[in-house]
């Protein structure tokens, strides 16, 4: 619940952890901080996404980065998950970004290779929808 009273803000930008935390042994868990799981992760970018629409204007922009994240040899779509919330809830995807990097395809770590590494986010443009006016009587 953001100290912000309803329809304030013309944008957002919004970078949220985008992994889970598994323990002790997790590189990027203890480098980047994160969520328990891909559950908590989900609820809480359902409803940040939620509360956001609250807080910004009609017709506000809201920026929101993300990736993608493979656990337990699954794959974890989240830029497909923020979409879909984004669309029911009331914003518009204005566009779509992909920033690549130059690292290697594959993990070093990792004996049998099941998935490509991920090595680029997405930062999605959403508008909130201008709400339509009621027809004339």
């Amino acid at each position: 619940n953001l100290p912000v009273t309803d329809a304030s803000l013309a944008s957002i930008v919004c970078d949220l952890p985008f992994l889970h935390y598994p323990g002790k042994a997790s590189i990027m868990g203890n480098r980047f901080n994160g969520f328990r799981s891909q559950k908590a992760l989900r609820e809480c970018y359902r409803a940040a996404m939620q509360e956001f629409h609250r807080v910004l204007k009609p017709g506000g922009i809201l920026i929101w980065k993300c990736m993608d994240v493979i656990e337990s040899n699954r794959q974890n779509w989240t830029h497909c998950f923020l979409w879909s919330w984004a669309v029911e809830i009331g914003f518009y995807p204005l566009d779509l970004f992909v920033q690549t990097s130059s690292r290697t395809l594959c993990g070093p770590n990792w004996q049998v290779q099941r998935h490509a590494k991920k090595s680029h986010c997405f930062w999605w443009v959403f508008r909130k929808s201008v709400a339509k006016s009621a027809a004339p009587a």
